[in-house]
């Protein structure tokens, strides 16, 4: 994995790479669905206001796209695409977790479908 900081340029990279990259995309996905709490990512909707994973308006078009690509590995055009233009703005948030790491709860906690 690579080393990343948050500064404006490396947020902008990241930006354009959410942009055209769906890979990255799809990983941006599948790590804020993971840091929605529990209760969230079961009901596919933000609860808590505490800046951590979907805003409200997001959750319910990524979660469904995450939940996708935990069960099959993949999305249709479609999905990407919604990944690229939704998640572009949560590069920051993305990066912050880049350079935490995962933690032991986020591993744990996504079995909650």
């Amino acid at each position: 994995m690579a080393t990343w900081t948050r500064t404006e340029a490396s947020i902008a990279e990241m930006r354009k790479r959410i942009r055209t990259e769906p890979s990255m995309a799809h990983s941006v996905v599948t790590h804020l669905y993971m840091a929605q709490t529990p209760d969230e990512r079961a009901a596919g909707e933000t609860i808590y206001d505490n800046r951590i994973g979907f805003n409200q308006a997001d959750a319910p078009i990524l979660t469904p796209l995450a939940r996708t690509l935990w069960l099959t590995g993949e999305l249709d055009r479609f999905g990407t695409l919604s990944a690229q233009v939704h998640c572009e703005k949560y590069a920051e948030q993305y990066l912050a977790y880049l350079e935490c790491g995962p933690t032991e709860s986020w591993e744990n906690d996504f079995r909650v479908f």
